[in-house]
């Protein structure tokens, strides 16, 4: 009788502590959560940083390499050298035609495997 009484009380007494232990404020339940959470940032950081040392290494390419500057704006530009000849053909020219529009004067399609005027 006196060993399960003391049962009872050891479990009356412990069994609130282990409660608070685990979902407290500061429990176990709240210290996982925290480390997943830390982990999400961690993950967040080491990306922007990979972004940020793209674009800092674009940043100096653009800065000191002529040719990607050349590159860039035949890319995204479309723009050609002096005394250069242009192909367009097929799909690719109509396109392009209707996302750039025409030109005043130049409303003329030269046709698949003519040159452009520039």
């Amino acid at each position: 009788m006196k060993i399960s009484r003391l049962v009872l009380i050891a479990l009356c007494v412990f069994t609130p502590l282990l409660g608070w232990l685990v979902f407290g404020e500061r429990g176990l339940l709240h210290l996982y959560r925290a480390e997943i959470e830390r982990q999400e940032h961690m993950d967040r950081i080491r990306i922007l940083t990979e972004e940020n040392k793209a674009m800092m290494d674009e940043i100096e390419r653009l800065r000191n390499d002529m040719k990607y500057i050349e590159h860039l704006a035949r890319k995204e530009l479309n723009m050609v050298k002096e005394n250069e000849t242009v192909y367009r053909f097929g799909d690719q020219a109509g396109t392009e035609a209707g996302a750039h529009g025409t030109e005043a004067g130049n409303d003329a399609n030269p046709g698949p495997g003519r040159p452009e005027p520039r």
